[in-house]
């Protein structure tokens, strides 16, 4: 219960932050980079598991169609200070 209400709160947070941004239809084919910014290195595992709830409101939110494997993902992780984390996400339409 606990993991279904922290979903939908970064589903809502991604629409939020990307009204007014999205593209005309949601795109079948695009390119993802998801950055973590954070005081602790993650490992890879948990690097990807904490951008799933992101990835998941991308959909949602009409960015994406779906989740599928014609969508690349890279993952990064980049030192921040302590309690000063935050994810960055640039997705990129792959046309072609």
């Amino acid at each position: 219960m606990v993991q279904y209400r922290e979903a939908k709160r970064w589903h809502l947070a991604v629409a939020l932050l990307t009204a007014g941004k999205r593209p005309p239809a949601p795109l079948s084919s695009a390119r993802i980079l998801l950055t973590r910014h954070s005081s602790v290195a993650p490992d890879f595992d948990n690097l990807v598991i904490s951008a799933k709830a992101i990835v998941d409101g991308l959909v949602s939110a009409g960015i994406l169609e779906h989740d599928r494997l014609s969508i690349e993902r890279r993952y990064d992780w980049q030192q921040a200070p302590r309690r000063g984390g935050w994810l960055e996400v640039i997705v990129e339409e792959v046309v072609g």
